[in-house]
């Protein structure tokens, strides 16, 4: 299995598919990678996709500070410095794109473009609150109860109507129950998304920004209350932004409309070719 030796982190596993431009993709509050296949499968006709299991997810070591955002995004900048010694593309998806914002206004120097999926860089009240909905069932221990509460906001109501919904939410269960050792590494991550304000590395940011988020999501929306702030504001704050909305799609864009997403960062990636 491909793994880096990172300092100061210890041993990060990696998968690599296709070829082209280095696109490192940084998966969600979850099971690592499980979100990203879809999606990578078509990507990796275009670019060389680098999908990492962050420290304390899937096949890395255990953090040796925690698994919050913060401390996530140094880690990543240490992969990509022992992986590429240099600037790579960057995505990152739900938690995932909330590390890849701090890592982009933190370590300019490893980022060449930013991609940010289905994400609340400030989060507001309504999501607070659903956060702890989400700790009070993860400690309950039946993951996969936990990955259908988390799903329920997650889902844009199109995928309900698919003929493989109830075969494709199963299987999540599954894979949600399979990867238990990941719960302490949830549980940091939910804690370091209620306190975390990434709207403040906004101006910090130089790399050309890509938010794309789905025009049914209720638990990332683009908009929202008053005290929080989505990709509309982000997109907004940083230099060089833009947002995409792809209709139809929830939170879980990257499985709901795999084809249209990959389009618009592949288009995205290129321009700067």
């Amino acid at each position: 299995m491909p793994y880096i030796d990172v300092e100061n982190v210890g041993r990060m596993y990696y998968e690599e598919f296709g070829e082209g431009p280095t696109l490192v993709q940084i998966h969600g509050l979850g099971v690592q990678g499980f979100g990203l296949q879809t999606l990578t499968d078509i990507l990796a006709r275009s670019v060389r996709c680098v999908n990492i299991h962050m420290p304390g997810y899937g096949n890395s070591c255990p953090p040796k500070r925690s698994a919050s955002v913060s401390d996530a995004a140094d880690d990543v900048a240490s992969f990509i410095r022992a992986y590429a010694g240099g600037p790579v593309h960057v995505h990152g998806t739900s938690l995932g794109a909330v590390v890849a914002i701090i890592l982009a206004g933190r370590h300019t120097d490893v980022v060449d473009r930013l991609i940010v999926t289905a994400a609340l860089p400030r989060s507001d009240k309504a999501a607070i609150q659903r956060r702890r909905l989400w700790r009070a069932v993860l400690d309950l221990g039946d993951l996969g109860v936990y990955a259908d509460v988390v799903g329920e906001t997650g889902f844009g109501r199109e995928f309900y109507e698919r003929p493989d919904a109830d075969e494709w939410l199963e299987h999540r269960r599954n894979a949600y129950r399979a990867n238990a050792k990941n719960a302490p590494a949830w549980r940091d991550g939910i804690s370091s998304l209620q306190d975390m304000d990434a709207m403040q590395f906004a101006p910090m940011i130089t790399a050309p920004t890509l938010c794309i988020s789905g025009g049914d999501d209720t638990m990332t929306p683009a908009v929202t209350g008053a005290s929080g702030a989505g990709f509309k504001a982000f997109s907004e704050a940083v230099s060089n932004g833009r947002l995409a909305i792809v209709p139809g799609a929830g939170h879980y864009i990257l499985f709901e409309k795999p084809a249209e997403t990959a389009q618009l960062m592949v288009d995205f990636i290129k321009h700067s070719e």
